[in-house]
């Protein structure tokens, strides 16, 4: 998967331009593209996820995924969101996403929800898992069964993947883990599957 999004300079009203270019820059290298609207080290790219953008974001880069599908074939599009929206905004981007026949959510990206010693910024790991969690579980009740569901946010261990997978995650995303545990969380987690 590749993850685009806006320049941190470029102001909130330009942010489309910005994914349009990298669309379609990396859409044929790519097995999905992430749309990324949730880093909290970007400068304001969280008003993205609001009703004043995600309707007109969505709508136009869905349309720029259709137009390219006819070149290259089709390139599925998932929206990576932020862990730290409210019950109502996640209701609008969710109701955004099924409008615009997205193919998939990354939930999520880093919390800016902390007071960590290091600062401001985005937060991962252990810290991030329950509420990357909860709103996992709102997530899969408003968006149905059948919409795909890559969950990230605090997965540790094996009890921590299968919570996501068990509060909806179609597919679990791993990082802060895995440069912790190394290879055999891997190995854990497939054993686990299998």
């Amino acid at each position: 998967g590749i993850n685009i999004g806006k320049n941190f300079d470029t102001p909130i009203e330009s942010a489309l331009d910005d994914y349009l270019i990298c669309l379609d820059k990396v859409y044929k290298l790519a097995d999905y593209v992430a749309i990324n609207i949730s880093s909290p080290n970007t400068k304001n790219l969280r008003d993205l996820q609001s009703k004043d953008y995600i309707d007109q974001l969505l709508f136009f880069i869905k349309e720029r995924q259709l137009a390219l599908a006819s070149i290259d074939g089709y390139t599925p599009i998932l929206i990576k969101i932020s862990p730290d929206m409210r019950a109502d905004e996640l209701k609008i981007l969710s109701e955004s996403i099924l409008e615009n026949n997205l193919d998939g959510i990354i939930c999520s990206n880093t919390t800016s929800h902390h007071s960590h010693f290091s600062g401001v910024g985005g937060l991962s790991g252990k810290p991030l898992f329950d509420s990357s969690t909860l709103t996992l579980a709102l997530l899969r009740r408003l968006v149905g069964k059948d919409l795909p569901i890559i969950a990230s946010g605090g997965v540790m261990d094996l009890e921590s993947f299968r919570i996501k997978i068990d509060k909806g995650a179609n597919l679990v995303q791993i990082y802060t883990g895995f440069i912790y545990e190394g290879p055999s969380l891997i190995n854990e987690i497939i054993n686990f599957r299998n």
